[in-house]
């Protein structure tokens, strides 16, 4: 009788830091989960960023360039004014 309880006894005793550890574990995977999810939306956000834009070398287009956009935006806007 005595050999039968001691039998449970030991049996049950390594249960609950079983379920503790896979209950830290769990926790710790979900958590490293949602953060690679939020990585990953991230960089999908920097790239559509990316995208949304042209690269321009200002260097590149010169003064004449610059002052002919300016001034073709100043007849586009007289010419919606009048």
């Amino acid at each position: 009788m005595i050999t039968g309880v001691c039998g449970v006894v030991v049996i049950a005793l390594p249960i609950p830091i079983v379920v503790n550890n896979f209950g830290l574990f769990y926790e710790e995977q979900k958590r490293k989960d949602k953060a690679m999810k939020r990585q990953k939306a991230l960089e999908g956000l920097k790239e559509s960023e990316r995208s949304n834009y042209l690269p321009v070398n200002l260097e590149s287009l010169g003064t004449d360039d610059l002052d002919k956009n300016k001034s073709n935006r100043v007849e586009k806007d007289n010419k919606v004014d009048t």
